[in-house]
């Protein structure tokens, strides 16, 4: 009978280790979640701060051109130490274009073209296709 008792409590007491651990396996769920949840959060609100290294390494960051890039001159001679607005000009009417057209050089408005160079070929084989193909032009 004591045995019975013993066995009984034992399977009371294994139960609510269960609840027990079911509670806490949901509340660190939901401790989880919100803890990413924040850490989106926070990753929208501050902007990341770039590394050195990287920075260095990508040619178009602000280490090689800092301000010239947004319309400002770090030396006061160039453009007589103005700014140039960085939005540019885009015309809306014909005649707007007209007279962009009009305020830019002959040689920016005329396109040029030139004639392609003939591919010569580079190898042996090539030199041999080549070669074959002429002679059939030939023949024709």
């Amino acid at each position: 009978m004591e045995a019975r008792a013993a066995e009984r409590v034992e399977h009371l007491k294994q139960g609510r280790l269960r609840a027990k651990q079911a509670v806490f396996s949901t509340i660190q769920q939901r401790r989880v979640n919100a803890l990413r949840k924040l850490t989106r959060q926070r990753a929208a609100v501050l902007p990341e701060k770039g590394d050195i290294v990287d920075q260095y390494a990508d040619f178009a960051s602000s280490t090689y051109a800092p301000v010239t890039r947004d319309g400002k001159f770090t030396d006061g001679s160039a453009a007589g130490g103005l700014t140039i607005d960085p939005k540019p000009f885009e015309p809306t009417t014909f005649q707007e274009v007209l007279e962009l057209e009009a305020s830019l050089p002959a040689k920016a408005v005329k396109a040029k073209t030139k004639k392609p160079l003939k591919h010569k070929p580079a190898n042996p084989k090539e030199r041999a296709a080549a070669f074959v193909a002429q002679q059939v032009r030939i023949q024709k």
